[in-house]
Formats: structure tokens, C-alpha cells, sequence
């Protein structure tokens, strides 16, 4: 279980529910080794795909009493690291830096690092690099806080992947096996110097002239603490302080820079100060993203196959033969953002395992996190499947003949799973006396849909028709990731309620479609336009379905509804951040980049990237003439933050700051179900809404959605359309 606070107690006494690991059923039985009086700490950046079984093969091969997975923000992600097994115990990196904090580390080694705000030619990581000092800080730092702690412990890289149990940890007399690194040099990195600037003496040579970064190491609690009490009684500072001080030092005679090492500094230590502990050295080649599985996540799937991992477990032989892989998947997602796979469907589906992989780097930025995993799971808890719409014409339309819960615009629509729509059962006739029609518009982009349900609305209240709000497609372009959502998760009902005493039109009363759903009701499943309401009348009493609505548009009706409190509160952290800021610029820059997806339109409809970008830019500057204060820039776009488009106008407009969804959210929400491009859209428009200057394309139903709400609950807040094309008539 995850806890907080800087001294970490565990029971010990844990009754381990072992899910097994699965081998690769061609090699047999592969060497396994008891360790049962000994934890394993691991230290992460994030759940990645790979996780939960690099976890299992640990404790399959090694045996090992617990493993501790410690990981930047807990709260989001801990969930995942226990459901593995119960022998996973996940806790916060901060907990396990004691009284040091993140901005006291960047304080006293802003002499290493130099300016914070980014790299130099001599300082290749700039503020970034302090995450990677965090983990081998906590993997020393855990000697002193986790009491509990096993006094032998193996710290692991969170990139290793375990190949076999053939390697010993410990001699059978109690000693640690250490192992050299055959592809590096003693003086790697400049390890060495550091570790001598914080030691005070020079560090022995390895057996072999190699280094011990080899990824992993048994460390000895009582040891790893009389070290880093010897490095504070020379500095007169916390450790982790004085690690940065040696840097600083020795780049301020030499500019060259060099790395601190927890594996380097400790076994040069060792080898110094308790050369009896040591019962073998060995030496073995490491295996890094080996080429046939590189290929496979070149191609963007980033989720490594127990397939492809199997072959490499064939190789092994005695001696040097590396018995771990290291697969680097955090940098493949976060750093070359290479993967294209949606990870989250290879973990166990239990919900606890559908977690983000994020490294906010800022409390900001964790706010966001948190507001938009609960707003995911108010979407995962509300949502239901989505029938073909239109539905089919043939016998297929029956197993589709019963409305879901949102359809029905109820709560609780069941999530990915949702109602059983394919049994066949018997008509019940309705209990309500009149015409109730019910719908699906056509399921395009997301504002289309909206005012597509406002001229739903708009002709009921004309029809004189009793009606159930439609549901909105979040991803109607891809039948296979597509999902519907009721009205009242995306718009607030009571505003709908008072909107259609006012406008004339008739809702369902919710308890009446509560009993309908219940009653199993089956509707009459003709298919009828948006002109051919009347026919509907002509018929008797009864649930329909109107499907594919596509008739006149109704802009302002729902444009006077606001947002529902759940999408409110999703993007409320980002709203705050820019508001307290000094207020921001909101862009909907809806530009052409020739995907696949949108094969469609052409750039006589948005206009070209350059006169987006100038345009944009132009309209900024006329801003500023009366309100040079607002310096903050919020784009929501399709393209990436990095494209050469928005850097255009980031480089016509110094001293402003550019902001995109995924400065404050996750950098990998969309892999999961929920987050798809309509879904993310939609907290896009509750962000714009609010800006001080929202900028859109006259073409765009979304840029125009946001004009209307902020003309009519803004009471005219400004707006800059920009006319790149042949007129400003509205795509759809």
C-alpha cells in the first residue's frame, strides 16, 4: 500500500497472493534461486507496458521477500504496481528523499547545472537531469528510511528485464557477487572523479579496467548508510547536497562534464572500505534494445512480446552471457515518441491497472493529472457502446433493438462493456402515452454533433414531440474505438430542463425512461430523416429511434447550455494556472496537415499553415495594443507543439508563451480508451471558452461553437475569426 511521510514502516508480515509468471513454453524449466529474506528496490520514472511482467519475472526467478516500486507521483499510479502482486509494495520518490526537496536540489545544484531553464554545450541535461539524480539518490537514500527494509537489498534498473535465475546475487557464505561492465571503461562518464570529490581518495582500479554501471548491485543497508555518513562528516551537508557540490567543484575547474554514479560510487567504496564483503567479481556484456525487437518498435508498437523476448533466453551460457535485457521503453514513449500502440489493453483489465504513465514536473501540472484521471473515470463509468449508426436494414437491427442507459440519457451507462444489446427479446409495449423519439446525429466531429442536437431540439419543440437528448459519438470516424455518452455527462441537464420550458420543446421525464429501461422496451426501429417527424405522428404511440441526424443546425440553442460541472472541474487546474498567470490568448488553430483521416479537405477550406500563422500572429499584435499584459498563449491543435507552424508564431512573438494541452496533462492521455480526439476537443472548447481574445477559423463549427458561447454566457467577450478561405461558410 501506498504511504506518505518520510520514515516508511511495512509489516512484515505479508501472505503473498503470487500470480505466476507465465515461461516461454519451449525452453522447459529455466534456473530459478531463493531470496526470500531479501527486498528488491526499484526506482521508476512511471508505469510502462512492460512492468508488470519485468515484476513477475523478479519474483519468479529470484524469489525475492518484497519488491519496492518507487515512482514520482503514487497516488496516480501505485494502484497498478499492487495489483501485480501482493509482494509489490509502491511508494512516493519524495518519501524516500527525507527532508530534501526537489527545489532544494535544484538550489544547491544549480552550480552543476547552470541555469535551470534548460542545456548548455557543457550541461547536456539542464533542469531535466534532476530526475535521473532523484532515482539514485532514492536507491541509497532507502538504506536510511525504509527501516523495515531487508539488510541485503538488490537495487534493479526498471529497464531490465530478468532472463533467468542462473546468476548468483550472494556467494553461499553471504558475500555480494559484484559484476564489471565489459562494453565500458574504468573512467566512464567521469564517475570516478566524482565519486573521488566525494570520498576524498582514489578510486582503486577494477579488476578488469572495466566500471560496476552494470544496471543493478546488492546493496548493505548498514554499509550504504556508514558511506553516506562519511561523505557528510567531509561536507558538513545532507549527501544528496553534497553530490551536487562535488559536480559544481569539478566543473569549476574542468568543463567538462561528469556524472555521479549510486552503482560506481558504492562499489568503489566497497572494494575501499569492506574488500571482505566481496565474495566473486565477475563481468558480463550488457544486451541495450537489441535490433529484431528495436525493429517491432520502430514499426510503433512499444509493448515487448514474451515472443520476442523468448529467443534471447536460448542464448544463454555460462560466464559472461548477460542474464537481463534492457529494454529502454520509457524512452521510446517519453523521449523518441516512437510508439503508436494503446498499451493500456495489454494490462489485466481490472481498472486499478488502467493508470497513466505521466511525469508531471510541476505541482501544476500533477493537479491536471489528477482533475483529468477523474474526469476519465466519470467517462469509463457513464459511457456505452455504440451501435452502428445508421442501424442496419436487415435481421442485424434486433441486436441492436434495445436502448442503453445512454440512450436513455440515465447515469451509470456501464463503461467498455456496457448493456447486452444482442439478446432478442419480446416487444413490451410502452407505458408512456405519447410520441417519444429518441437519436443519434451523425456521428462526425464533435461540434457538428452539438449543433446537430441543437436542430434535434429546435424540431421537437416545432413537432410538438416528446424527446430524449441524443448521445454524443466520441470517435464516429473509427467504428472499432468508438463509444457514445450521454447528454448530461457533457452538458449540464438543468439548464437543458429550463432551456425547454422556455423554447417549447418536451423531455423525457427521467424516472418514465428509467422504467423503460427496465421494461426491456424495445423501439420501432424505422428509419426517418430529419424532415420526417411527421411520419412518426402518424403512428401510434411509442419509443422511437431517429438515427443519423443531420438536418438544419441549431448554433445558439445549445450554445446557451453550459458545460456540465464534470467537464468544468476536468480543466479547472489549467483555467486557474493561466488565469493567475495574467490572463491567456485562446487559439483554435485549425490548419491542414494532409492525414489520412481528413483526405477530404484541402486548404481552400482552413487556409495554408503560413496564412494561419501569420494571420494568427496578426491578430495577437493587435491585441496587444491595449492589452500588452496577457503574454500567455493557449493553442489547441492537431499538430504536435513542435511543428515548424507553431514555432513560426512562437518566433514572431518574443516574450509570449505558448501552451498546449500537453503542458498540463499527461503526455501519453490519449493511449488510453476514453481519450479520444472528440473527447479532448471537448475539454479544449471549456479552456477556450474563458480566454481573454479567442482567436478561430471562420470555416470551423468548433471555432464558431466557441464564438457563441462567448457572445451569449460571455455577453460578448472578444473574438478574432480569421477569413483564410473563400468565405466563412462553416465546413461540416
Amino acid at each position: 500500500m501506498y504511504r506518505a511521510g518520510v520514515v516508511v514502516a511495512w509489516l512484515s508480515a505479508v501472505s503473498p497472493v503470487v500470480v505466476a509468471y507465465e515461461q516461454c513454453r519451449s525452453l522447459g524449466q529455466m534456473p530459478t534461486r531463493n531470496y526470500s529474506n531479501m527486498d528488491a528496490v526499484i526506482v521508476s520514472i512511471g508505469v510502462m507496458c512492460g512492468t508488470p511482467d519485468s515484476a513477475r519475472r523478479l519474483l519468479h526467478f529470484y524469489k525475492f521477500r518484497r519488491i519496492f516500486y518507487i515512482l514520482p507521483h503514487p497516488e496516480l499510479e501505485c494502484p497498478a504496481i499492487e495489483a501485480i502482486d501482493s509482494r509489490m509494495i509502491c511508494l512516493g520518490e519524495q518519501s524516500l528523499l527525507g527532508n530534501t526537496t526537489m527545489n532544494s536540489l535544484k538550489r544547491e545544484c544549480s552550480g552543476a547545472y547552470g541555469n535551470w531553464s534548460g542545456a548548455s554545450k557543457h550541461r547536456p541535461f539542464g533542469i531535466k537531469a534532476m530526475g535521473w539524480f532523484v532515482q539514485q539518490f532514492v536507491k541509497l537514500g532507502v538504506a536510511r528510511l525504509l527501516p523495515d527494509l531487508s539488510e541485503d537489498y538488490l537495487v534493479w534498473d526498471a529497464d531490465n528485464v530478468l532472463l533467468t535465475g542462473q546468476h548468483e546475487l550472494m556467494t553461499a557464505d553471504g558475500k555480494v557477487v559484484l559484476v564489471e561492465h565489459t562494453r565500458a571503461r574504468y573512467d566512464t562518464g567521469g564517475y570516478n572523479a566524482i565519486a573521488k570529490n566525494l570520498l576524498g581518495f582514489q578510486m582503486p582500479p577494477t579488476p578488469h579496467g572495466l566500471n560496476w554501471v552494470t544496471g543493478h548491485m546488492v546493496f548493505k543497508r548498514s554499509y550504504v548508510r556508514e558511506m553516506l555518513t562519511e561523505i557528510e562528516e567531509r561536507y558538513k551537508v545532507d549527501w544528496t547536497t553534497a553530490v551536487c557540490i562535488s559536480m559544481a567543484q569539478k566543473q569549476s575547474s574542468d568543463p567538462k562534464f561528469e556524472y555521479f554514479s549510486e552503482y560506481q560510487t558504492y562499489g568503489a567504496w566497497l572494494n575501499v572500505r569492506h574488500s571482505d564483503a566481496i565474495g566473486r567479481i565477475e563481468t558480463m556484456g550488457l544486451v541495450r534494445n537489441p535490433k529484431s525487437i528495436m525493429n517491432i518498435v520502430r514499426q510503433g508498437e512499444c509493448c515487448v512480446s514474451e515472443e520476442a523476448i523468448c529467443p534471447y533466453q536460448t542464448k544463454l551460457n555460462p560466464g559472461n552471457s548477460p542474464f537481463y535485457l534492457i529494454l529502454e521503453e520509457h524512452k521510446w514513449r517519453v523521449r523518441d515518441r516512437v510508439c503508436k500502440d494503446n498499451w493500456t489493453v495489454h494490462q489485466p483489465q481490472d481498472d486499478s491497472t488502467r493508470r497513466f504513465i505521466t511525469q508531471p514536473q510541476s505541482a501544476v501540472q500533477d493537479e491536471c493529472a489528477a482533475s483529468l484521471l477523474h474526469f476519465r473515470e466519470l467517462v469509463a463509468n457513464a459511457s456505452c457502446p455504440a451501435p452502428p449508426v445508421p442501424l442496419p436494414e436487415d435481421k442485424q437491427a434486433d441486436k441492436y433493438a434495445l436502448p442503453n442507459r445512454c440512450e436513455l440519457n440515465l447515469p451509470g451507462g456501464g463503461g467498455e462493456g456496457g448493456r447486452d444489446t444482442i439478446r432478442a427479446l419480446p416487444m413490451v409495449p410502452i407505458t408512456a402515452s405519447e410520441h417519444v423519439v429518441y437519436g443519434h446525429v451523425s456521428p462526425r466531429g464533435l461540434c457538428n454533433q452539438i449543433h446537430w442536437v441543437g436542430g434535434f431540439l429546435r424540431d421537437a419543440a416545432r413537432e410538438h414531440v416528446t424527446v430524449i437528448p441524443p448521445v454524443f459519438h466520441m470517435d464516429g470516424y473509427h467504428r472499432s474505438s468508438d463509444y457514445i455518452v450521454p447528454f448530461h455527462l457533457l452538458f449540464e441537464q438543468k439548464e437543458l430542463d429550463h432551456l425547454a420550458a422556455t423554447r417549447g420543446f418536451s423531455l423525457l421525464n427521467s424516472s418514465i425512461a428509467e422504467q423503460l429501461y427496465h421494461s426491456l422496451v424495445r423501439p420501432k426501429l424505422q428509419q426517418r430523416q430529419a424532415s420526417q417527424w411527421h411520419l412518426i405522428k402518424q403512428q401510434e404511440a411509442g419509443l422511437y429511434r431517429l438515427d443519423n441526424y443531420k438536418g438544419r443546425t441549431d448554433v445558439q440553442l445549445m450554445s446557451a447550455i453550459p458545460f456540465s460541472s464534470a467537464v468544468l472541474q476536468a480543466v479547472a487546474p489549467v483555467k486557474k494556472y493561466l488565469v493567475s498567470s495574467g490572463g491567456y490568448i485562446g487559439i483554435h488553430y485549425r490548419v491542414e496537415v494532409g492525414t489520412e483521416r481528413e483526405k477530404w479537405t484541402n486548404t481552400t477550406i482552413f487556409g495554408t499553415i503560413e496564412q494561419n500563422a501569420l494571420a494568427v500572429v496578426s491578430a495577437i499584435k493587435q491585441y496587444a495594443r491595449t492589452n500588452a499584459e496577457v503574454k500567455n498563449l493557449y493553442v489547441a491543435s492537431y499538430l504536435p507543439k513542435n511543428h515548424t507552424s507553431l514555432s513560426l508564431i512562437s518566433d514572431a512573438l518574443p516574450g509570449y508563451t505558448m501552451y498546449t494541452k500537453f503542458d498540463f496533462f499527461p503526455s501519453d492521455t490519449e493511449r488510453h480508451w476514453t481519450m479520444t480526439r472528440e473527447l479532448l476537443g471537448l475539454l479544449e472548447l471549456a479552456i477556450l471558452v474563458e480566454s481573454n481574445l479567442f482567436i478561430g477559423n471562420c470555416a470551423s463549427s468548433f471555432s464558431h461553437d466557441i464564438k457563441a458561447r462567448r457572445q451569449g454566457q460571455l455577453h460578448g467577450a472578444e473574438v478574432s475569426m480569421l477569413e483564410l478561405s473563400r468565405g466563412c461558410r462553416i465546413h461540416r
